[in-house]
C-alpha cells in the first residue's frame, strides 16, 4: 500500500513547494510556454488524430486523449 502513495505524495510534495517559493517568482519563459503547448495541445491533438486511423471505442479514446496532456508522473504509475 505504501508504494501506490508515491505519485500522489511526489505531487503534493511538489506543490508545497512551488507554494514555498512562492508564485511570483515563477517565471514563464519561452521554453516553458512551448513545453506547456507541447504537453496540454499538441499531444492530445496528435493522439485524437492517431485515433481517425485506428479505431477505438469512444471511452477508450476519450481517457487515451485525457491521460495525453496529464503529468507525466501520473501516466507512469503502473
Amino acid at each position: 500500500m505504501i508504494g501506490n502513495l508515491t505519485t500522489p505524495l511526489s505531487i503534493f510534495y511538489i506543490g508545497i513547494v512551488i507554494y514555498e517559493m512562492g508564485f511570483d517568482k515563477f517565471k514563464l519563459d519561452k521554453d516553458a510556454i512551448l513545453v506547456f503547448i507541447g504537453r496540454f495541445l499538441v499531444t492530445p491533438a496528435f493522439v485524437w488524430i492517431l485515433n481517425l486511423f485506428i479505431p477505438i471505442p469512444q471511452l477508450m479514446r476519450d481517457v487515451f486523449i485525457i491521460m495525453s496532456a496529464m503529468p507525466v508522473m501520473v501516466n507512469s504509475e503502473l
